[in-house]
Order: structure tokens, then sequence, then C-alpha cells
């Protein structure tokens, strides 16, 4: 028999028994604490009369895939992404972000991307979902 699964978002009473579970299971769900912080994270809770999930959902800018102007020099390249990076950061923060992903395969556009201060996250895998 299929159980029936409410997903809410979660309530400020429900915190400590949430951070108690991330806490004991840190080892192995990757929390970083500052999304817990971010203005656009909500924080859903999946139950079926008793808790079962909690997890925070935030919302954030992704970047995809780069189309540069094969004739531009490498230095109008990297101006116009700084340009792009202070912008989309500009709305990324105004929305109440507090992250952006940026994807990326070239290895200059890479060490660009790191020059800038984005980390590369390693020992994680990315997954997606087209909706």
């Amino acid at each position: 028999m299929k159980q029936n699964i409410k997903v809410e978002p979660m309530a400020l009473a429900d915190a400590p028994e949430m951070a108690d579970w991330m806490a004991k299971l840190a080892h192995r769900n990757n929390l970083d604490a500052d999304v817990l912080g971010y203005r656009a994270t909500t924080v859903m809770k999946a139950s079926n009369g008793k808790a079962l999930v909690y997890v925070p959902v935030q919302t954030v800018y992704m970047w995809e895939s780069l189309a540069l102007n094969p004739e531009a020099s490498p230095l109008e390249i990297a101006s116009a992404l700084r340009a792009l990076f202070t912008v989309v950061e500009y709305e990324g923060r105004k929305a109440g972000h507090g992250e952006q992903y940026f994807l990326c395969a070239d290895e200059e556009t890479c060490k660009f991307a790191e020059h800038q201060g984005l980390e590369k996250i390693e020992g994680l895998t990315l997954y997606r979902r087209k909706l």
C-alpha cells in the first residue's frame, strides 16, 4: 500500500529536529549551512504523520553555455565576462540568492572563473531533470 506523503514548507517549530538530523548526517549530506540564511531559501518537509525528510531548496542563477564571438580578443571576452559576473551577482543578491552556478568545460574559461572568485566544487555530482 502506498503511503500518503504530505510536502509543505517546514514550520519554525521543526527547526530543532531538522538541525539535529542534519548534524547526525553531516558526513554524507553535503550541508552548506550558509544556504539556510539565504532569503530565497525555503526548507521543505515531507511527512506521513511524522516528519520524514527536510530539505533546503534554494533558487539560484545557473550560467549555461557561453556563446563567445570567435573574432573577439581574449581581453574583450574577459572584460565581457567580468561585466556579466558583476550584473548577475547584483541581480542574484537582489532576488535573495546566496549563490550562482557556472557550468564550464573549457580550460581557459574555467581558469578565468576561478580568477573571478568562483569556487570549483570537488566531490559532488551534478544531476539534472528537465521539466
